[in-house]
């Protein structure tokens, strides 16, 4: 039973005693009872007031790793100190409308025009856009019989990125990044160099290497790459059943560990699903493009029907809320026959959860089709070899 409870209990007891009996001592008493009870609540509103808070935190983490979360206490009061301060973070996790509550830090004593810093390490287990929601401020002094609270308004989101798995333990030569083993590099008309070979007088004239030919005494000619190689598609058809919901996470492990994987070897790739879809790109700045869209793919509908139009008004306003401020340079795709990509240069890579979502697709030796159901223990427990482990 909460203290406050109890004391307001036990002033009504006295209080009716007092007027039963005409005792004045319990009359005294009941007078100081009820002024311990509004010094209290008066004491602990004031200790909140003129008390300003600022979060910073990264905007990107890799789910299982460590994220820092500084949170500074400014006291702008001339004369009084904060004293037994709670801090708490309020936030809403990714798919799902209800908020938690993450107790940040407690402060003792805070003396006048000064600011503390309170730091916490967090993992998160669990990839998707956590949003800050509110900071509560609550406080307990002097006698800790009633609890004050201050609730400040927070505005920000936070990604949090799919942790990459190692692709060793697919034993699959066809998902190897061009020019690895296993790859299917072959030669044509692009800009790197593919071999070097005898010219039989027929091949054009600027593909002959001089030096070559000046210290072998034979004509030789330059052979390159097909730019073809380079260029990966990977098609995501997740799942919004929530029974899947295993499978379809590991399929977003998967296209992830692919991409990571795809362009730190140089590739440019483009990730297509059945909503929204990242262009032809390279470098750290399109794996983060990427990594975003996956963070930002919905969760399965809650199996609760009370939930289902929270859900809906939830996705609704922060639709609302973010159409001017969108970070990820998405291009929405409005084709419904979004897997058909016989007319696209390059390799496909297709994701699905399992074998009835494959369809009708335009079958293509460049595709290389992958189910989630088939994916190894080890690389969707993440047990095997990788970066970025799921947090326990």
């Amino acid at each position: 039973m909460p203290a406050g409870l109890v004391f307001s209990i036990m002033v009504m007891v006295v209080a009716v005693l007092a007027l039963s009996s005409g005792n004045n001592l319990l009359y005294i008493l009941v007078s100081l009872l009820v002024a311990i009870m509004f010094f209290s609540l008066f004491a602990s509103r004031m200790i909140l007031s003129r008390v300003d808070v600022r979060l910073c935190y990264p905007e990107r983490v890799t789910a299982g790793e460590e994220a820092e979360f500084d949170l500074t206490v400014v006291n702008r009061r001339r004369f009084l100190p904060v004293v037994s301060l709670m801090v708490t973070l309020i936030e809403q996790p990714p798919g799902s409308w209800r908020r938690m509550r993450f107790d940040h830090g407690y402060l003792p004593l805070l003396p006048r025009r000064t600011e503390a810093l309170v730091a916490r390490k967090r993992r998160f287990a669990r990839r998707g856009v956590w949003r800050m929601s509110a900071i509560r401020l609550e406080s307990r002094f002097p006698f800790g019989l009633f609890e004050h609270r201050r609730l400040m308004a927070v505005e920000g989101a936070m990604r949090v990125h799919p942790p990459v798995r190692s692709l060793l333990s697919l034993g699959d030569g066809r998902l190897n990044a061009p020019g690895q083993e296993g790859g299917s590099l072959r030669r044509g008309s692009g800009g790197d160099l593919y071999a070097i070979r005898d010219s039989p007088g027929t091949d054009p004239h600027h593909h002959i290497d001089w030096k070559a030919t000046a210290r072998t005494g034979h004509l030789k000619v330059r052979e390159f790459t097909n730019e073809d190689d380079e260029r990966v598609t990977i098609l995501f058809d997740y799942s919004e059943n929530g029974s899947l919901e295993r499978l379809r996470e590991a399929g977003v492990l998967l296209v992830a560990s692919l991409a990571d994987r795809l362009i730190r070897d140089g590739a440019v790739v483009r990730l297509v699903t059945r909503t929204r879809s990242v262009p032809f790109g390279s470098g750290p700045e399109q794996a983060r493009i990427i990594f975003d869209l996956l963070a930002d793919l919905p969760f399965p509908r809650g199996a609760e029907s009370g939930m289902e139009w929270r859900e809906r008004w939830s996705d609704w306003w922060r639709a609302f809320a973010d159409r001017s401020r969108r970070e990820i340079p998405v291009v929405e795709v409005v084709n419904e026959d979004w897997r058909q990509v016989s007319g696209d240069k390059g390799r496909v890579v297709m994701v699905v959860s399992t074998a009835d979502r494959v369809g009708d697709f335009d079958p293509d030796n460049r595709i290389t089709l992958v189910r989630c159901d088939q994916l190894p223990a080890d690389f969707v427990d993440g047990t095997g070899n990788g970066r970025g482990a799921e947090a326990g």
